[in-house]
């Protein structure tokens, strides 16, 4: 898709916001590409923005609270340009600081991805969209109630003017879209209730000698409940967000436990149970853990 049919298609978006392929979005010929920009250059970061890269954009803007992870990004994408016979990111488009991001908001860029700590969502989504940047948005969009409703009064502002996407992509995976399609159409009959869970291990901390206490705490921000919203509101939304789509619409009510028992060395709880009832009296129950199964409880 090329720059005028992006913009043409987002300028005709009724309501809500538009989750586009990015196949469709970004595969552009190398001299019509899209110019992307990206807010946080930490491990998603990179893994998007190669995806992005891979799909037909060029990354041409890069912001990030440390000198480290802004160097080391683009060199990794310089050397995949490279591959594709395209100019590395100019040092001028490298923006550093907490403010920075509206500095690349500035430069040009057609699209910008937000992957920065779930904290800043809010911040990062509110400048994209009054620059008229064209947003893929990690999730979780915010961490809290407020937050998520700044995003939605920020994406209801953005309808008609540019596109926005948030990072559900289980809703472009053909098995998931193949599954929900059955089940509207009665494969099951009717939805009684559901089971669903997120088991994972335990993510792994970075080493933080000689950091300042903010800088470590930035740095494992994924650690932090504040600044993620904590495993549940971070990563199993994931699944949430699936059974919203098999049942077309959200919970009207849950009833949650959760705490800290295995892993004492982080912030963040390490396992979550939640009973939700949706529309129609259907209940789920959702259970989560992140902890390793060698771990002695306290």
């Amino acid at each position: 898709m090329k720059r005028r049919e992006f913009v043409q298609a987002s300028a005709a978006a009724a309501a809500g916001m538009v989750f586009v392929k990015a196949g469709s979005v970004f595969g552009a010929p190398a001299s019509d590409a899209i110019a992307l920009g990206i807010i946080g250059c930490g491990g998603r970061g990179n893994a998007v923005g190669k995806d992005l890269m891979n799909a037909g954009a060029r990354i041409v803007a890069l912001h990030d609270l440390f000198d480290d992870r802004l160097a080391e990004t683009k060199d990794r994408f310089d050397k995949l340009a490279a591959e594709k016979g395209l100019p590395a990111i100019e040092s001028s488009m490298l923006f550093k600081g907490p403010d920075a991001y509206h500095k690349l908001l500035a430069a040009p860029v057609d699209a910008v991805l937000i992957t920065s700590p779930p904290y800043w969502h809010p911040d990062h989504f509110e400048a994209a969209v009054a620059a008229g940047r064209h947003t893929y948005l990690e999730k979780p969009v915010a961490t809290d109630v407020h937050g998520a409703e700044r995003i939605e009064k920020t994406g209801r502002k953005g309808v008609g003017k540019v596109s926005m996407a948030v990072g559900f992509q289980s809703h472009y995976a053909p098995p998931y879209q193949e599954m929900v399609r059955r089940i509207h159409a009665g494969a099951i009959g009717d939805l009684v209730c559901a089971q669903t869970y997120y088991y994972t291990d335990d993510l792994k901390r970075k080493a933080t000698p000689g950091m300042s206490p903010v800088e470590a705490r930035v740095r494992n921000w994924v650690f932090d409940r504040v600044l993620s919203g904590d495993i549940l509101v971070e990563q199993n939304i994931h699944v949430i967000d699936i059974v919203n789509w098999v049942m077309k619409g959200h919970p009207t009510s849950a009833l949650a436990t959760g705490g800290k028992k295995a892993r004492m060395d982080v912030d963040c709880w390490d396992h979550f149970n939640v009973n939700f009832t949706y529309p129609g009296n259907v209940h789920v129950s959702f259970n989560s853990t992140q902890f390793k199964s060698s771990y002695d409880a306290k």
